[in-house]
């Protein structure tokens, strides 16, 4: 098949397989047939555009057990038909998840058009027909085994040409986008434990049941932890970041906030903690040139007694003698380096160099 090949992205021999599919090293004139070509076994495609112009499309797909979990970018607009002659024909009835990181999706399924963009989770049925729409895109596609989730088959169908807009959905969407990152350089023995967990967190977010979601807590809970630590730092600067205003902007409550980020400490020190660790990176930045307690200012902590006083405590030496290290280094110092207050040693940077 023109631009496809099977490959390992990883050195390791026990790397997971990966399937990689690119129109971007073909002339312009063939790319919607070969893009056309790739995805024949599961719709059509039709152009939306003059094919002559090219259609840069790249796709990496990998398969978890009863998951097949697919990444593609395209650049041009593409409309894509499952009718009914082909839903009949293929027999397949594998549940879909679709996930955008940029652009939008369109679907009609019968009479109903459905919008699948980067704030919801569209979920949808191969036994359905359908026609979709896209212009430029970012997208992942989870295609997943009915019989590997047989207990919530009402509840999955229920939901079918609709979008997952709930929290759960939310999670669901952060947890499945950010497996789809680790794929690349997850092993062959990782990939079991892998299926299983995403399982899990599909089964919570689904049926919300709380039996389902006691089930998914380890990895409901660290995608929450990785949702709210984004919003830390998106709003690092504001003096009024508490965990009160964090309950509102993630939409969970105050008790579900303190069990997440209690093995951390608590949330007010993951906030500190936060703000620290972004004062240390400006401080090693040799281009940054506001004093220190504008960059502290700027980071959230505008008390020059208390912010040096918690950055000594969290990594071993003042704010200025930091500075004086990175700038003596000429801005090499890796801010993580001295994040226990002394280099690492050298045994356990070798260890991590081999992971």
């Amino acid at each position: 098949m023109p631009g496809s090949q099977a490959l390992c992205t990883d050195l390791r021999a026990d790397c997971l397989p990966e399937f990689r599919f690119s129109t971007v090293d073909l002339p312009a004139r063939l790319q919607f047939d070969a893009l056309r070509n790739n995805i024949s076994a599961w719709v059509e495609a039709s152009p939306l555009q003059d094919p002559a112009h090219g259609f840069r499309t790249e796709q990496r797909s990998w398969q978890l057990g009863p998951l097949a979990i697919s990444w593609t970018v395209g650049q041009e607009g593409v409309s894509s038909l499952r009718n009914q002659a082909r839903t009949r024909r293929d027999q397949l009835d594998h549940w879909v998840i679709s996930l955008l990181r940029r652009g939008e999706h369109r679907c009609r399924f019968g009479d109903e058009t459905v919008t699948f963009n980067q704030h919801n989770l569209g979920l949808y049925g191969m036994h359905m027909p359908g026609l979709a729409e896209r212009d430029e895109a970012e997208w992942v596609v989870v295609f997943i085994a009915r019989d590997a989730l047989p207990e919530i088959a009402p509840s999955f169908d229920a939901l079918l040409g609709r979008t997952l807009d709930t929290a759960l959905g939310g999670l669901l969407r952060s947890y499945l986008d950010g497996l789809t990152r680790q794929l690349p350089q997850m092993t062959r023995a990782e990939a079991p434990r892998a299926a299983e967990a995403t399982l899990a967190v599909l089964r919570a977010a689904i049926t919300g049941s709380a039996e389902h979601c006691a089930a998914a807590r380890p990895q409901l809970q660290t995608v929450m932890r990785s949702r709210v630590t984004a919003l830390i730092r998106q709003n690092i600067g504001s003096a009024r970041l508490d965990p009160t205003r964090l309950c509102r902007m993630a939409g969970v409550s105050r008790s579900q906030l303190y069990r997440i980020f209690e093995p951390e400490g608590g949330v007010a020190h993951a906030i500190q903690r936060e703000r620290l660790r972004a004062i240390r990176r400006a401080l090693a930045d040799p281009a940054e040139r506001r004093s220190i307690g504008r960059i502290a200012e700027g980071c959230g902590m505008p008390d020059p007694s208390s912010f040096s006083r918690a950055f000594r405590q969290e990594f071993g030496m003042t704010p200025g003698e930091f500075r004086d290290v990175a700038r003596s280094a000429g801005g090499s110092v890796l801010p993580d380096s001295l994040i226990s207050g002394q280099p690492r040693p050298l045994d356990a940077m070798f260890r991590h160099l081999r992971s």
